[in-house]
């Protein structure tokens, strides 16, 4: 009996779960159908503070004929830009007793982005994936160049440059100062 109540109350919470986030985001549906039922993932995005920074909650829920998939892995990607369009991993994260997985973003800049969730599959569950689109406007993570690269070697190179230049020109100085000293001998 206990049983039953405790499923009856991971539904509620589920279905609590879902209508929030439809009043709070967005969310998609895929269905895959497996060898006990059907496998289906549902894609959930929403705005969310965190602390000081914002950014944008992505949670996947995965579930087969109806029961959540526990501790089984979830690939979070988002569509990136980078000379040509690419997803770009954001990482991987274990489905809780809920069959729930979720993983902040923090964007670089306002617009719109490409989520994918991606549950693998395995012997029992089939490959089964989702992609969203979410609009995000709200404050940009802060970008702080880092103190390493090109910085030391901005420093020294400049003075090294010239250095050789000069060098190069004090050698041409002084073979044509000896060449000319050279030909003025010989011509006595």
């Amino acid at each position: 009996m206990n049983y039953v109540r405790n499923i009856s109350l991971i539904g509620v919470a589920l279905l609590l779960a879902l209508a929030v986030t439809v009043l709070l985001g967005s969310w998609a549906l895929a269905a895959v159908p497996s060898s006990s039922g059907t496998t289906r993932i549902i894609l959930m995005t929403k705005q969310v503070s965190q602390g000081d920074s914002q950014g944008i909650s992505v949670s996947a829920q995965l579930t087969d004929a109806g029961k959540p998939l526990i501790n089984e892995p979830v690939e979070f990607d988002v569509a990136a830009n980078f000379f040509n369009q690419q997803q770009v991993n954001i990482g991987t994260v274990q489905t809780d007793i809920t069959g729930t997985a979720s993983i902040v973003y923090q964007p670089t800049w306002d617009g719109t982005y490409d989520f994918t969730a991606h549950f693998r599959g395995d012997g029992t569950y089939p490959h089964i994936q989702i992609t969203q689109t979410t609009t995000y406007s709200g404050p940009v993570s802060q970008y702080i160049p880092e103190s390493v690269g090109l910085k030391p070697v901005r420093q020294w190179i400049t003075p090294v440059i010239y250095t050789c230049i000069g060098l190069f020109w004090l050698l041409l100085i002084t073979i044509g100062i000896r060449t000319l000293r050279g030909i003025s001998r010989s011509g006595n």
